[in-house]
């Protein structure tokens, strides 16, 4: 395995240079895939109530590739290893994802409903770890599935990555190259940081996601043409309240993000730039990572693809 990641974070070098985030925002595609993700996140979030609960929360997305990577780092000759309470309270901690009351308060909720489970360690029957349940693998392998394709239209070379989903071998270590990633401190929203306010909101990200699609495409990735917005709509479609929508929407105005004129909304050229690059630097990790974690894969036949 090349250990692209592991050898870039040793070396304190961030995989999101300019030049990566701006050589795909430069391609051809770009627009269509940045549409098309936008709408395969929405559509997750129709389909599905409880995975949106993980989907429209960003630490909350975080937090469920966390539970994943802190289980694929369990040893069987060390029961304090892997997903413990500790551990989990303690990675929410330092990486800035929650305070340890809020990250027990999600254990137990994930538990609860059976997004994560209690397995004897193999090691000491005395301590009891947890592990990702397989609807929690489901949320996060869904998810993929749906960005994959799209990111096959900028990285062709990451094709396989698509049929690779359900491999225990390339899960593995997909999910330690993302999660080797995100320990190192980088951030996608360090080269997007107008998007905080809307990442920090409920449903925020896929409010804005629908705000840009609702401009249509007018030969721009993003438009930054007065578009329509009905704000009952967007709170009945994300389960949120009118007020909620109407304060990130005042809130982002009040910021310089975007301007209101009536029913007629108008992103600013910084909002589209920042979501541009967001977008990219999201599409650029997730091939870097898949590229690595097909390397690691032996010569097998890959299994079929996941229905979505």
């Amino acid at each position: 395995m090349n250990h692209l990641i592991t050898m870039l974070v040793a070396s304190g070098k961030d995989i999101l240079t300019p030049q990566a985030l701006a050589q795909l925002r430069a391609h051809p595609r770009f627009g269509e895939a940045l549409r098309a993700s936008a709408e395969g996140l929405i559509a997750l979030h129709r389909r599905n109530r409880v995975m949106s609960w993980f989907l429209s929360d960003r630490p909350l997305a975080l937090i469920g590739h966390a539970v994943i990577y802190l289980h694929l780092e369990g040893r069987a000759d060390d029961p304090l290893s892997g997903l413990t309470p500790s551990r989990f309270r303690n990675f929410c901690r330092t990486n800035g994802l929650c305070s340890p009351g809020r990250a027990s308060a999600i254990l137990a909720f994930m538990r609860l409903t059976g997004h994560i489970e209690s397995v004897p360690h193999p090691g000491d029957r005395r301590v009891t770890q947890l592990r990702p349940s397989e609807k929690l693998m489901d949320i996060a392998r869904t998810r993929l599935a749906r960005q994959f394709p799209v990111i096959t239209l900028l990285r062709p070379d990451i094709a396989p990555a698509v049929h690779a989903l359900g491999d225990p071998d390339f899960e593995a270590a997909l999910f330690r190259a993302l999660g080797t990633w995100f320990i190192s401190g980088s951030r996608i929203l360090d080269h997007a940081p107008s998007l905080h306010l809307f990442a920090g909101r409920d449903a925020g990200m896929l409010i804005l996601y629908s705000l840009m699609l609702a401009g249509g495409s007018d030969g721009q990735p993003v438009s930054l043409a007065p578009l329509p917005v009905s704000i009952s709509a967007l709170a009945k479609q994300f389960q949120v309240s009118r007020t909620h929508v109407l304060r990130l929407l005042r809130d982002a105005e009040a910021a310089g993000l975007l301007t209101r004129e009536a029913d007629m909304i108008s992103l600013s050229a910084g909002l589209a730039d920042d979501l541009q690059n967001m977008q990219a630097g999201l599409f650029h990790l997730l091939a870097t990572c898949a590229a690595e974690a097909l390397a690691a894969l032996p010569d097998r036949a890959m299994p079929d693809r996941i229905a979505v």
